[in-house]
C-alpha cells in the first residue's frame, strides 16, 4: 500500500502487533517505545486510520534511516529503535512540476519548483486523501449497507516544504503537516432496528517547523529548529439499546418514538477529548576533522496533555453496571488539565577513524 512503515516490516527483527496495523515491533519492543523523527521534529503519532497507514508520503521522501539498537546519544532516551525521515526540497530548476499517484489506499498529489523572483531555494507542496469512499460509497448505500449520513474511515492531509538559500553561509526551511482522519456513523431515517448506534471519532496531526542551517566552512554544520507538533482527538458516542426483554425486530420510526416513550430504549452516551502539544527548540552541530567528527547539541521542549471523560448513562442501565465491581471506574467521568511540563537535554558524541574500515 505505498506504506513507508510497512515496507520496513521487510527487515529482520521488525514486525507489527498485527495485520491492520503498520505501527512496528522491533526486536520485542512496544510501538511506543521507538523514537520517530521527521525533518527534526519528534513526532508522536506518525499513523492515519488507527494506525492503518503512515502519515510519511512515499513520493516526498528523501532518506530513511532505520536504527535498530544501539543508536546515537542525539536521539535521546527512548528504549528500541529510531526511525529518522528526512523529506526532499522541491525542484530547483523548473518553475513548476508535478506528479499526480493513486494506490490502493490514497490518491497523491505533489507539485513542485523553484522560488519565484530569482530568489534561491524551492517549495514543495502535497496533499493526499483516502478516494475509495468516493468510489465504494455511492455501492455500500444502495446497497443498504449503510446510509446517507455515514461515512467510510478516511484521512487528508496537506505538506509542503519552502526552502530559501543558500545565502553564503545560511539557508532557511519551513515545512509542515495538517492532517485529520476519522469516520463518522449516524443511524439514518430507514433504520428499521430499534437499537440505534451514532459515532464520531476524528483525529487531527498537526507540525509546524522552521529550521536555520548555517555553515560558515566546509568543516562546520549547524542546524537549529524551531518547532510545534499537536495531536488531538475528539470522540462522541451516542446510543439507545433496546430493553432485552422486548423482541428486536424490524420497526419503523414511529414504533422506535412509542418504545422511546415507554422506556423502553435505554440511553448510553459519552464523549472523550484529548490534546497532546509540544513546542521545541533544539540545535544540532557537527564538527569535521580529518580523522574525527564531533557532533554536540541541545535543546528544550514544553509538553503538555489535556484530556476529558464524560460518560451519560440512563439510570436502570447504570443499576445493570453496578452489579460489576470492574464497570464502577468506567461511570465516573473525569477532566484532566494538564500543566506546561519542561524536557531539556544536552548531548556530545564523537567518532574517530582508525582505518578505512574501523571507527571508534
Amino acid at each position: 500500500v505505498e506504506d513507508v512503515l510497512r515496507s520496513l516490516q521487510s527487515l529482520p527483527g521488525v514486525t507489527t502487533p498485527n495485520d491492520f496495523t503498520s505501527q512496528l515491533v522491533i526486536r520485542g519492543s512496544g510501538p511506543d517505545q521507538n523514537l520517530i523523527v521527521m525533518d527534526d521534529v519528534e513526532i508522536f503519532n506518525p499513523y492515519r486510520l488507527y494506525g492503518l497507514v503512515s502519515m510519511f508520503n512515499p513520493e516526498t521522501l528523501s532518506d530513511i534511516t532505520l536504527i535498530t539498537g544501539g543508536f546515537p546519544a542525539k536521539y535521546g532516551d527512548r528504549l528500541s529503535a529510531v526511525l529518522d525521515v528526512l523529506n526532499k526540497e522541491g525542484d530547483t530548476k523548473n518553475s513548476l512540476k508535478g506528479i499526480i499517484n493513486t494506490s490502493i489506499t490514497n490518491a497523491n498529489v505533489i507539485i513542485n519548483g523553484k522560488n519565484p523572483l530569482k530568489l534561491p531555494g524551492s517549495w514543495l507542496i502535497s496533499s493526499r486523501r483516502t478516494y475509495y469512499d468516493l468510489i465504494i460509497g455511492p455501492f455500500a448505500k444502495k446497497a443498504g449497507l449503510i446510509t446517507e449520513d455515514s461515512s467510510f474511515p478516511s484521512f487528508r492531509d496537506l505538506q509542503f516544504k519552502f526552502a530559501l538559500g543558500p545565502f553564503k553561509k545560511n539557508k532557511f526551511i519551513v515545512n509542515g503537516v495538517f492532517s485529520k482522519d476519522g469516520v463518522d456513523i449516524i443511524p439514518g431515517p430507514d433504520n428499521k432496528q430499534a437499537d440505534s448506534v451514532a459515532v464520531t471519532d476524528v483525529t487531527k496531526n498537526d507540525m509546524l517547523a522552521l529550521a536555520w542551517h548555517y555553515a560558515p566552512n566546509q568543516k562546520f554544520i549547524s542546524r537549529t529548529t524551531l518547532s510545534w507538533y499537536k495531536n488531538s482527538g475528539d470522540n462522541d458516542f451516542s446510543s439507545e439499546l433496546l430493553d432485552p426483554l422486548i423482541d428486536n425486530e424490524n420497526y419503523s420510526p414511529e414504533q422506535r418514538d412509542s418504545l422511546r416513550q415507554i422506556g423502553a430504549l435505554l440511553g448510553l452516551e459519552f464523549d472523550s477529548k484529548y490534546v497532546f502539544r509540544k513546542y521545541s527548540i533544539g540545535n544540532k552541530s557537527v564538527l569535521l576533522n580529518k580523522n574525527s567528527e564531533q557532533e554536540f547539541g541541545g535543546g528544550v521542549d514544553i509538553v503538555r496533555t489535556d484530556l476529558s471523560y464524560n460518560l451519560k448513562v440512563d439510570e436502570r442501565l447504570r443499576a445493570f453496571f453496578n452489579n460489576f465491581p470492574a464497570a464502577s471506574a468506567f461511570q465516573d467521568n473525569f477532566q484532566l488539565t494538564g500543566e506546561d511540563n519542561l524536557r531539556a537535554y544536552l548531548y556530545g558524541q564523537s567518532m574517530f577513524k582508525i582505518s578505512k574500515k574501523l571507527f571508534i
